[in-house]
Order: C-alpha cells, then sequence, then structure tokens
C-alpha cells in the first residue's frame, strides 16, 4: 500500500514492452555510433532504426551523451539489469576466489568487457574532446574502473597474495 493507502499500480506487460523498446533503441544507438561515430549520429536516426520517435528516444534517455553513457553501461555489464558490477554476483565470487583464482577470473572478466566495449569507448573517447557532459560522463566512469581495481588489488592483499 501507497501512504494514500492505495494499492500501487504495476502493468508487468507494459513494463516488458518499455524495457524492450529501450533494448532496440540501445540496439540501433550501438550499431550507428559505430558505424558513423558520435557526432554523424543523431537521436532521430537511432529513433528511426528502432522503430520509435526521436522525441521517445530523448524522453527515454535524454541526451545522446547519456544515451551513448547507457549503451557503454549496458555493454560494460553484458546485460541491462541496473546492478553495478562490483555488486554483481560474479564480481564477489571472483574476489572472494582468492590468490591466483582471482587474478584468472579478474583477466577472464577484463578481457570479455573489452570485448564488449572497445569500439564504443574509442567513440566516447572521441566524442569526449568536443562534448563536455560525456567528458564528464567519461573520467566518472573511469574513477568507478580504479575504484573496480583497488578492489581487486585490496581483495589479493587482504588474502596475503601480494
Amino acid at each position: 500500500m501507497t501512504p494514500s493507502g492505495r494499492r500501487p499500480y504495476r502493468a508487468p506487460r507494459r513494463d516488458a514492452i518499455r524495457n524492450q523498446t529501450r533494448q532496440h533503441i540501445r540496439s540501433a544507438a550501438r550499431e550507428l555510433f559505430l558505424t558513423h561515430g558520435y557526432a554523424a549520429t543523431t537521436l532521430a536516426q537511432v529513433g528511426e532504426q528502432a522503430g520509435v520517435s526521436r522525441r521517445y528516444v530523448q524522453m527515454a534517455f535524454g541526451s545522446k551523451a547519456e544515451l551513448l553513457s547507457e549503451v557503454i553501461k549496458v555493454a560494460v555489464a553484458g546485460d541491462d539489469a541496473q546492478l553495478p558490477l562490483a555488486r554483481r554476483e560474479r564480481w564477489t565470487a571472483m574476489l572472494g576466489a582468492g590468490g591466483q583464482g582471482t587474478l584468472t577470473a579478474y583477466a577472464a572478466l577484463s578481457t570479455e568487457i573489452c570485448e564488449r566495449t572497445a569500439g564504443l569507448l574509442a567513440v566516447a573517447t572521441t566524442a569526449a574532446e568536443s562534448d563536455e557532459k560525456l567528458a564528464e560522463m567519461r573520467a566518472s566512469a573511469l574513477h568507478r574502473r580504479h575504484e573496480d581495481c583497488a578492489n581487486v588489488i585490496g581483495a589479493l592483499s587482504a588474502d596475503g597474495s601480494l
């Protein structure tokens, strides 16, 4: 119940359709960013390829910079679950593996992430040179990456592997 005493409105079918549409938009954006680059890709083109309006893309993701950031986040995670990498089961298992197990799992995970994101990160790096919002997002992502590396080092240090 909500504070007003009403049951919360839930529409699982509508949520599933919205999530599928967002997935189509991200897929179209990924393809266009990789093919044409950031500057040459418009929200209208993304919408057209995804089968929705430019306005829908903008309402769903905000700016083009936010859309690219979301595409990269999904590529890093490997799915669209709204759970940071450091809170995922695979990450916590990796940290708990200890020593060589942690290093092997980290290398495998890093390789998978690089394979999914290399082209997108190149697009973002180039775009960040002329887009202040993207530059800020990129700096924030790099900071999170450094924190993740520090967590791996901390786990290795804590179990005496370093």
